[in-house]
């Protein structure tokens, strides 16, 4: 799949076309039997368990695009600059207020960042078979810290080119378009058998 093929599904509107609430409180019950509560546990036993080096791995990534973001965003300013990183701040509170509450791996180890973590310290958990509506609903807003400073990029290069800006924004595109989302994809996520139930990782199968 090339670069313009990876961009195009993710901005697809395809892509946020998720199972019914029907289908979802289904695919649940799967989940369920899945991690185990059946038997009280409070992880799952076929997944990774949490480790700094995988979270690095998939946090990472995430970080650097917003990096490269703030410098394109600095163009506009100091101030337009620190409220694009105060979004970045907010964006990780947004993430596990609004998605990981309802992922069926809240509060276990196996989940694939520290998200979870973050969410399971501030917040209750809620209804998983909302999950699948729930990132229908949010992802795109959440993906905002993405497109802005990417639309930001391409409006000042046809302003005044600039080759070091140009570089920013290959570098901006490659870790926030690619890296981000296929990192765990073919890693963790390829190997979870929650894959085909979870929204975001449908790709991986």
């Amino acid at each position: 799949m090339s670069i313009f093929d990876r961009i195009s599904f993710i901005t697809n509107a395809n892509y946020y076309q998720f199972p019914t609430i029907l289908n979802a409180r289904m695919t649940m019950t799967k989940v369920d039997e899945h991690l185990g509560r059946i038997e009280g546990r409070k992880y799952c036993s076929k997944c990774p368990t949490y480790s700094v080096k995988r979270a690095l791995l998939n946090d990472t990534p995430a970080m650097i695009t917003w990096f490269f973001g703030s410098i394109i965003m600095f163009n506009f300013g100091l101030s337009i600059m620190l409220l694009y990183i105060l979004s970045c701040g907010l964006y990780v509170l947004g993430f596990a207020k609004l998605l990981c509450v309802y992922c069926p791996l809240y509060g276990t180890s196996s989940c694939t960042t520290r998200f979870g973590d973050i969410a399971a310290k501030l917040f209750k958990k809620r209804d998983e078979n909302l999950f699948p509506r729930k990132f229908k609903t949010f992802m795109p807003l959440l993906s905002l810290l993405w497109f802005i400073p990417f639309a930001a990029g391409i409006y000042l290069l046809t302003q005044s080119f600039s080759w070091s800006l140009l570089g920013v924004l290959i570098l901006f595109s490659i870790f926030g378009f690619i890296l981000v989302p296929f990192i765990p994809m073919l890693t963790y996520c390829k190997k979870c058998p929650l894959r085909k139930e979870c929204p975001w990782q449908a790709l991986a199968t």
